[in-house]
């Protein structure tokens, strides 16, 4: 029959039984039950009644970085006395043997035992209230930072001598303007055609005036053609227009002389167009080219075209001149 052990009661088969895998299993089942329940031991480190948090052993190194014993006084109203003082100073007191702690606000009776608890849930109390007014403070300093950089962002640097303007009125804009004579963009009007002011300006009427004569200088070309026309000639605006015409012609037969015209009030008019040169057949007479031509609004047209040579003080007419008209300009 099998036996069992003393600790966990495992099943031990006999030396002449034969293997049970059952038998193995359930000695493995409480095996892994009773492993479940340990720990993996480690070198200096054994089972405590209650957990030793990390808070509390972060309340202990507080405790003693916050608490430092400074000295001894003869007498709890010597304690009033010291000016140097912060928050976990520790002092004792020779007159009755008790441990005092400055929480911040007052000197704390801890005992003669040093009993911490209360003094360090004031020091908590009094951490946490400044904590707050900290960040209160910051708070409102932050509000006030904001506020500020609010009206600095619509200021200007302030500069001696200047003040605010749409542009930058500058100094040598200044003297441009100090530059400029008073009313030096005045106009005067004066009426007199005839006036050698230079500083004063033609009215509207005397500029027509002097338009209108100075289109009477500048013609207006009625006719051209640079060979020539002895028939009648197509002006390209009625003669009445103009105040005169002016006729450019030439005698082809003769040397090639030119000559021109003018004919004032021409319209309606008969004009004649003569050209007096030496014979190119005899020195010693003059050939005498003569054309009569009729203005009638937009024509001019052929009268007569004759040629006579002046020999001896005699005229003798020969046969038909040809004057031909180059060009008919009108002037206004």
């Amino acid at each position: 029959m099998a036996d069992y052990t003393n600790n966990y009661n495992l099943i031990k088969p006999l030396q002449d039984e034969n293997y049970d895998v059952n038998i193995a299993n359930t000695n493995n089942t409480i095996m892994d039950n009773i492993l479940y329940g340990k720990v993996d031991k480690v070198h200096g480190k054994g089972l405590s009644t209650n957990d030793f948090t990390d808070g509390y052993k972060k309340k202990i190194d507080s405790m003693q970085t916050l608490y430092r014993f400074k000295g001894t006084v003869k007498t709890t109203n010597d304690l009033s006395f010291i000016e140097d003082r912060n928050v976990g100073d520790t002092y004792k007191c020779m007159e009755n043997s008790n441990t005092y702690i400055w929480n911040g606000l007052e000197w704390i009776n801890v005992g003669q035992d040093g009993d911490y608890s209360q003094i360090l849930e004031q020091i908590d109390a009094y951490q946490e209230e400044v904590n707050a007014q900290i960040n209160n403070n910051k708070e409102e300093l932050n509000t006030q930072i904001s506020n500020v950089n609010k009206s600095i962002s619509n200021k200007v640097d302030k500069i001696e001598g200047k003040n605010l303007s749409t542009n930058d009125f500058t100094n040598k804009d200044k003297q441009k303007l100090d530059d400029i004579e008073f009313e030096a963009n005045k106009t005067v009007i004066n009426n007199t055609l005839t006036s050698t002011s230079v500083t004063e300006a033609l009215s509207a009427t005397q500029g027509k005036v002097l338009n209108d004569k100075i289109m009477t200088l500048k013609g207006t070309i009625l006719y051209e053609n640079n060979n020539g026309i002895t028939e009648t000639v197509t002006l390209s605006e009625t003669a009445a227009n103009f105040n005169y015409l002016e006729i450019f012609y030439k005698d082809a037969n003769g040397n090639g002389e030119y000559s021109s015209a003018k004919v004032f009030k021409s319209n309606g008019k008969n004009v004649a167009l003569s050209i007096l040169s030496q014979s190119k057949y005899n020195v010693n007479s003059l050939r005498y080219a003569t054309k009569t031509a009729k203005i009638e609004g937009t024509t001019i047209s052929n009268l007569s075209n004759i040629v006579g040579y002046i020999e001896d003080g005699s005229f003798q007419i020969y046969d038909t001149a040809e004057i031909s008209i180059l060009a008919v300009v009108g002037y206004r």
